[in-house]
């Protein structure tokens, strides 16, 4: 399997995103028996998109990752929608994380509870 996501990568397009997607692939391959990259679903709406960038799945279930090419509070923000769209289309309670080059793998749960924080401290 990872011969071909690596021929995969290999031929894809070289944007910025997909570098880091390579880079992401190579940190997380050794803990999952299966990879799957840039995997598409409908939206409940039935009229547009998604995409997982990186699904890794194991024995016990999967894992969804979410990868931006730069760590701003806006592609959170944006990471944080895109996999909680994903963990409900696929009926979904594990773990999701964002990856970007600057701050390499985050869980979402943190992030969420890190910005539930926040917001509890602007409101006093």
């Amino acid at each position: 399997m990872e011969r071909i996501v690596e021929e995969y990568m290999k031929y894809k397009k070289k944007l910025p995103h997909d570098k880091h997607l390579t880079d992401l692939y190579g940190l997380v391959k050794s803990k999952y028996t299966a990879i799957l990259l840039n995997v598409d679903y409908p939206f409940s709406d039935g009229h547009q998109d998604g995409e997982v960038d990186l699904i890794g799945i194991k024995a016990d279930g999967f894992d969804l990752y979410e990868v931006k090419s730069h760590y701003t509070p806006d592609a959170e923000v944006k990471a944080i929608k895109q996999l909680e769209r994903a963990r409900e289309y696929f009926g979904f309670q594990g773990n999701s994380y964002l990856y970007t080059p600057e701050r390499k793998i985050l869980n979402l749960e943190r992030i969420v509870s890190r910005k539930e924080g926040q917001m509890e401290l602007d409101l006093e």
